[in-house]
């Protein structure tokens, strides 16, 4: 007679295949109270079966049971999920809206009863939404130019930071964050057409290149699109905020976009006068420590703002003929001697009422 397995012994092995016993072990063709140890549901496979011969333990697992539908949605509601159409089968996707987040999902019956976190994949992370998805995505800097694709799937988009327009997966962009910029990390070289992009896009009124672009350090042979001007920016100080042409940018320090003011200095040592423009009382301070007095300053918005002082510049040099004075470059460490004139020609206050004039043209405001 043969000798009657040990239980602990058809438990273990019982385990290992996936189904977790329930009761005492009674013998090998007797169906066998447990629970699946993939899905939690409770069922009755005969040890012979699962052991001896490598079946599955699980109907349900396997797809050959049949579940009521009203069974099957009481699992979904109690997954927290509200099913949209009738029960399709324990492995085919069933429509349902999320009752957490709201969204609508398709998820099988089979894995709404075994899933460990939500049974939802938006609520799992394993799905996202498409305005979750564009929320990310400008986080990361990133502007999607196209709708929604997929997580795992190249999105066209530019970036805010270079003006590059790229294609990044969302995954990545999850990942890299801040650094899913090739071009702005350094991982891919810019191309022509992308630097190019990138300086015509630059602050204040963007350039056109004149000669082919080779990286971004070095200055690139480029014309101002405002004042036509030849200009040498760099691709790398564009990225980083800077101006590209100190002549519309007023040395690179001055904004159109935002208020400003203009302003009359002269220097007593050398008799000369300039004007310059400034958003901020920074640049008259720089001048009062070198001994510039300031005769008058009149504000408004940025752009009227400039061009108030190249039409007083035009006067000067073209209409009169005045030239810049090159001994004011010594009081002038961080440049603008360009904008100077020597007060042999005319005294402040008629400088100053050629300011006023010009400023009168462009709507600026004493």
């Amino acid at each position: 007679m043969t000798k009657k397995l040990d239980s602990k012994i058809a438990a273990t092995r019982m385990r290992d295949c996936g189904a977790d016993p329930q009761e005492p072990y009674e013998n090998a063709l007797a169906r066998w109270h447990c629970k699946c140890m993939t899905c939690g549901a409770d069922i009755w496979p005969r040890y012979a079966n699962v052991v001896s011969t490598g079946q599955g333990p699980c109907v349900f697992c396997s797809g050959k049971a049949r579940i009521p539908e009203r069974e099957a949605v009481a699992a979904m509601r109690a997954a927290g999920l509200e099913p949209q159409r009738h029960y399709p089968g324990l492995n085919a996707p069933w429509l349902c809206r999320c009752l957490t987040c709201g969204e609508s999902t398709d998820p099988t019956l089979y894995w709404a009863r075994k899933a460990k976190r939500a049974a939802c994949r938006y609520c799992a992370g394993i799905a996202i939404s498409p305005e979750e998805a564009e929320r990310h995505m400008q986080d990361a800097g990133w502007d999607p130019l196209t709708d929604y694709p997929g997580v795992t799937k190249p999105w066209p988009s530019r970036h805010r930071v270079c003006g590059v327009e790229g294609q990044p997966r969302l995954d990545a962009i999850k990942n890299a964050g801040i650094r899913s910029c090739g071009f702005c990390s350094g991982l891919i070289p810019l191309t022509h057409e992308a630097a190019a992009s990138v300086l015509r896009d630059a602050p204040p009124f963007g350039g056109i290149p004149l000669e082919r672009f080779r990286n971004a350090r070095t200055p690139w042979r480029a014309e101002c699109l405002e004042c036509g001007n030849e200009i040498r920016p760099r691709i790398d100080n564009i990225k980083s905020g800077q101006g590209i042409c100190n002549n519309c940018s007023g040395g690179g320090g001055y904004n159109p976009a935002i208020p400003g003011h203009l302003y009359l200095i002269w220097h007593p040592a050398i008799a000369t006068a300039k004007v310059g423009i400034a958003n901020s009382a920074g640049r008259l301070r720089g001048h009062d420590r070198r001994e510039w007095v300031t005769h008058k300053t009149i504000g408004g918005d940025g752009y009227p703002i400039w061009t108030t002082e190249q039409a007083v510049l035009r006067i000067w040099r073209q209409t009169h003929g005045w030239p810049p004075v090159v001994e004011s470059k010594q009081f002038l460490p961080r440049g603008g001697w360009t904008e100077t004139v020597s007060l042999v020609h005319s005294d402040i206050c008629t400088l100053w009422d050629q300011v006023v004039q010009e400023a009168s043209k462009f709507g600026v405001l004493l």
